[in-house]
């Protein structure tokens, strides 16, 4: 213990004396030092902390040309979905300019904060093997590119979702609640966007809830209904987890209440069913967690053994009553759709042909450039409506193995959180909602995408709250485990 102790202060002592040669470095430059500590200061103000994953949520949640649209002249936005509509390329062009623009605030932000703690920002993706490896991963993809151009823009979009991340949990108030703070900073843009969204609805002269209950879809400020639906996937998340963490009766619950219902009206609006089923599962799971916290231990495992019992009942049950077949096609009718989702399933040969022809650095992470412009392997779609076999196909066997390590080392993790943190299971449910949405659509790294950074969001926070002990002796973890788990967070060794 008095060792472990020994090279705490030791540690202690090295970063005193850091801060000393910063402090003597700035005051022997003079004006130039005090701007610089000035600028360190502001550095490591929470607001400006959470301006970058702020505005990577933002942009992931709108299309910039709906936007436009909405703001200067609302009669030409497009009302309703309609695959067959051409837009204008000039006006495109010149929304994906100001969309770059905003990026590149935000982007020269991160780096600035970055450059104030280069110690611990290395420390952290050194430890980070699993992100490093999906780099990697992503980046020898561009052997198989027609487009090696696009696959570096690409991983430097990846990236800087990362860094954003990163950089808004290195801040020691918010680790103190860091699954309040996970669900708070994406719970502000994304549903700010959908209300957006909802005001576009009531003020477009041509929008009538009779059209969306005969079957019409609303895109709203998403670009399309199915990405609409998956910046309400990202909403309900957020505000499920912070109606977890909220008293029943304070005012801020009113206001998740408001935003809540903001996210089920885009959800309806989009017409689809998958997204409000995955909407339901996801309260469910919280409702579940919620009340699973609260029962003892011999309680925990009579539910679970219960209900292992019951769910293999049921399904052996099921299966003597009727053909597989037959529960198949009531499940996808239940969600309106047929055995194909809608014509999911023949784009999914095609994936997996696509996959077998270059099956170890893939077709490039370009955005599906390469491999649709190959006859064999074309679709009129820009992806394959699945996002692992999109990701097979982006990356081969190697994207796919550094995905399944990503996901094994988060559940990892956080089973070593949710021991000391009973509040932690928000985490685990943004992930199971990014791995539910992502069968039949394609959010699994796609840059500024809101579902994917939602996982990254919820890995990054248990990678920053899970100890890293290194070479501590098992004794000195287990004190350090209590001792933060009684504060309600775990202390970091970077």
């Amino acid at each position: 213990m008095s060792g472990g102790r020994g090279r705490e202060s030791s540690g202690s002592r090295r970063r005193k004396r850091r801060g000393g040669l910063w402090r003597e470095i700035t005051r022997r430059l003079g004006f130039v030092g005090r701007i610089l500590r000035r600028l360190e200061a502001i550095s490591r103000r929470p607001s400006v902390t959470a301006f970058p994953l702020f505005c990577y949520l933002f942009l992931g949640s709108v299309y910039f040309l709906a936007m436009i649209q909405m703001v200067t002249d609302i009669n030409r936005f497009p009302m309703y979905w309609d695959s067959a509509a051409v837009e204008n390329p000039a006006e495109k062009l010149s929304a994906e300019l100001m969309k770059q623009k905003v990026q590149a605030v935000a982007y020269l932000l991160t780096f600035g904060i970055i450059a104030f703690r280069p110690r611990t920002t290395l420390a952290f993706f050194r430890s980070e093997s699993t992100l490093l490896l999906l780099v990697v991963a992503l980046a020898l993809s561009a052997f198989g590119s027609a487009y090696p151009d696009r696959v570096a823009i690409n991983v430097v979009h990846l990236l800087m979702g990362v860094l954003a991340a990163w950089v808004y949990f290195d801040d020691e108030r918010r680790q103190r609640n860091i699954v309040y703070s996970a669900c708070l900073i994406t719970f502000v843009p994304v549903v700010f966007s959908l209300f957006a969204s909802v005001v576009l609805f009531f003020l477009h002269p041509g929008s009538s809830i009779e059209a969306i209950l005969g079957g019409q879809r609303f895109s709203g400020l998403g670009g399309n209904p199915n990405s609409l639906g998956g910046i309400c996937i990202v909403g309900a998340w957020s505000t499920f987890g912070l109606m977890a963490l909220t008293p029943p009766k304070s005012r801020r619950m009113l206001f998740l209440v408001a935003g809540l219902a903001v996210v089920l009206f885009n959800a309806w609006t989009t017409g689809s069913a998958t997204t409000l089923s995955i909407i339901a599962a996801m309260f469910l799971m919280t409702i579940g967690f919620r009340f699973y916290g609260l029962l003892g231990k011999k309680l925990r495992a009579g539910l679970i053994l219960a209900g292992a019992v019951a769910f293999f009942g049921i399904v052996m049950l099921l299966v003597i009553q009727q053909s597989v077949d037959d529960y198949a096609l009531a499940a996808t009718e239940a969600v309106g759709k047929d055995l194909t989702l809608t014509g999911r399933t023949d784009l999914w040969m095609i994936a997996w042909e696509a996959f077998m022809e270059r099956p170890v650095f893939g077709w490039g992470y370009d955005n599906h450039q390469t491999v649709l412009e190959s006859s064999l392997y074309g679709v009129p779609y820009n992806h394959y409506h699945n996002g692992y076999l999109d990701t097979l196909v982006s990356g081969g066997v190697l994207l796919g193995a550094a995905v399944v390590i990503s996901y094994t080392t988060f559940f990892r993790r956080y089973l070593a959180f949710n021991r000391t943190v009973d509040t932690a299971f928000p985490l685990v449910i943004a992930v199971t909602g990014a791995s539910i949405q992502n069968m039949t659509e394609y959010s699994l790294f796609r840059g500024t995408n809101a579902v994917w950074e939602m996982y990254f969001i919820a890995f990054v926070a248990v990678a920053v709250a899970v100890v890293k002990p290194s070479r501590r002796a098992k004794s000195v973890r287990s004190e350090a485990s209590g001792r933060s788990g009684r504060s309600g967070t775990r202390r970091q060794s970077w």
